[in-house]
């Protein structure tokens, strides 16, 4: 759809500008692989939401860490 195609435009026009000034990207609020897909086709660094895990507070993101093999402690 052309709002699809717009908002496209613009992901990569930010994305664009941030690459040109050195700064990581980031995408917040992503909820489908399909915005996974084209956020990270868009060179957007970092993304984060709902796609991947619930809100969690300190404990239960350490909690996470350790169950995917992280085992650092967050301080």
């Amino acid at each position: 759809s052309k709002s699809a195609l717009e908002a496209l435009a613009i992901i990569q026009a930010v994305s664009g500008l941030g690459r040109a000034f050195g700064l990581q990207v980031v995408a917040e609020g992503i909820e489908t692989k399909t915005q996974h897909h084209h956020l990270k086709a868009a060179g957007v660094h970092a993304l984060q939401g709902y796609l991947f895990s619930k809100p969690l507070n300190a404990n239960d993101f350490e909690d996470l860490l350790i169950q995917s093999g992280i085992e650092r402690r967050i301080a």
